[in-house]
């Protein structure tokens, strides 16, 4: 639902914003930008690298605060401050950053450390391109490695909470955590495996037979991604 206001569509949300008097005003949001900024111990100019700002933007942002109608600006004020946009806006007391958020953040930093690096390295468009292709794959194969651990972990909870097995074991002077650090081996020793020989094509990657190992590293990656797929997929009865 829209409402329009001389002739300009606002959203329901930023209706609620304008009468909900519970929401912070612009200074007060100021004020808790200044607050998170000094508790996370970021000086203006680091603060202003983070969103890529200048220190007067900042200075500006703490004394004058942010219209709370402005979605984009505050999520990623929130974002650069580890929290989360309600308490900026004085909608909730749990300063607590959202853990996606924060994930994203720490990579998108990381891939501009890539960029930067690259940019500034007398690499030609082809070999750019190549070390691009590596890091993505390096990439993808990390999720890869994320899932399994992910599976390897709730088999490991399960294990641990399963008292029968406790009591079975228990016969034969075992702990459930043997059995539950043998089944995350397990999971994790195909990933593993599959970095390890990873690893061993990109100390070949320059060699003058580079090109057959790039297309070497992303089988490793497309066979690592296709066993999880049958892995996770549910069996037809």
């Amino acid at each position: 639902m829209q409402n329009t206001t001389i002739g300009v569509k606002v959203s329901e949300t930023e209706v609620k914003l304008m009468e909900d008097n519970t929401y912070f005003q612009a200074k007060q949001i100021g004020e808790r930008i200044k607050e998170r900024r000094n508790e996370l111990g970021l000086s203006m100019s680091q603060f202003g690298e983070r969103m890529g700002v200048n220190k007067s933007t900042i200075q500006r942002y703490e004394a004058k605060g942010i219209d709370p109608k402005k979605n984009y600006l505050i999520i990623s004020l929130a974002d650069a401050l580890d929290t989360n946009a309600a308490w900026l806006r004085g909608e909730s007391d749990d300063r607590s950053g959202d853990t996606i958020s924060k994930c994203k953040m720490q990579i998108d930093r990381e891939t501009n450390i890539f960029l930067d690096i690259l940019e500034q390295s007398d690499l030609d468009e082809s070999h750019q391109l190549m070390m691009t292709s590596i890091f993505n794959c390096f990439t993808s194969m990390f999720g890869i490695a994320t899932k399994h651990y992910d599976i390897a972990m709730r088999e490991v909870t399960r294990i641990e909470d399963d008292e029968g097995l406790k009591t079975s074991l228990m016969k034969y002077a075992l702990e459930s955590g043997d059995i539950s650090e043998k089944a995350y081996r397990q999971e994790m020793e195909q990933p593993v495996d599959s970095y390890r020989q990873m690893v061993d094509c990109l100390l070949h990657i320059l060699d003058n037979d580079g090109k057959n190992h790039i297309e070497e590293l992303f089988e490793i990656r497309n066979t690592a991604r296709q066993r999880l797929a049958e892995k996770t997929t549910p069996v037809a009865p």
